[in-house]
């Protein structure tokens, strides 16, 4: 597998993740827990994993337009780099708030309303920039697929 393709399948599984982790956040918060709410932290915690790993394939590029980004920048690059920053901000502040309120991890000891509103903040903010990233990205996403399938 190329490292395109790797790239097309962690993003794809990535954004099926996010997706399901949110749908069974809102399952698991209208049924007060139980195996929802466990399924929910759990691939919580995959999904960090693979966010890190995706970080890691795109490392060249962060390293690169970090270095620019106060320098001459194409606009388009400039806004993807902020976006992708505040949406790295984001899955920070969710994970950190989704430790501190996680019953399977036994930390529902510190599950005080503020942690939990900052998670459902973090969360809906962050559902908007992954559509925003999805959109910026989706020329590229669509020709490396379409590439890839041919």
């Amino acid at each position: 597998m190329s490292k395109t393709q790797t790239k097309l399948l962690l993003d794809a599984t990535l954004f099926a993740l996010f997706v399901t982790v949110v749908l069974l956040g809102f399952r698991s918060a209208s049924r007060s827990g139980g195996a929802f709410c466990a399924n929910h932290e759990w691939l919580g915690l995959l999904m960090a994993t693979l966010v890190i790993g995706h970080l890691a394939l795109q490392a060249r590029w962060i390293a690169a337009t970090t270095k620019a980004v106060f320098r001459e920048l194409p606009r388009r690059t400039r806004v993807c780099y902020g976006i992708d920053l505040v949406l790295l901000l984001l899955f920070a502040a969710i994970l950190l708030s989704g430790l501190m309120i996680s019953g399977v991890l036994g930390n529902h000891v510190t599950a005080s309303p503020g942690w939990i509103a900052a998670h459902h903040a973090a969360t809906k903010l962050a559902a908007l920039v992954v559509t925003a990233h999805v959109a910026l990205h989706w020329r590229w996403l669509a020709d490396k697929l379409r590439r890839s399938l041919a």
